[in-house]
């Protein structure tokens, strides 16, 4: 563990997986803000839930099963770990430049 050695392979793939499909994602939809109900594959949205939740819990210092080497590579694409809080500052300072 303290070496990064992944213990069950099958978890390893599946998200890498998930990544590949998040990346499609952010190339053609220019984000990584991928709904958690997404009708078109309803499995990347719970899974990038999924990655928010276990970032909390990493920077919460729980147990948690992300990585540093992931939450680098979701950094790398741009991934949003406050979606919510990021649109709501963009939406201000808009209003500020209206005003």
């Amino acid at each position: 563990d303290g070496i990064g050695f992944e213990w069950d392979v099958a978890v390893a793939d599946a998200w890498e997986r998930q990544f590949g499909e998040l990346q499609a994602y952010q190339a053609d939809k220019g984000d990584c803000n991928v709904p958690q109900r997404w009708p078109e594959n309803p499995q990347l949205g719970t899974w990038v839930h999924q990655q928010r939740t276990e970032k909390r819990k990493f920077d919460r210092s729980e147990r948690a099963r992300i990585t540093p080497e992931r939450i680098e590579r979701l950094d790398g694409i741009g991934f949003e770990w406050h979606p919510v809080a990021n649109l709501w500052d963009q939406r201000f300072g808009e209003l500020q430049a209206y005003q």
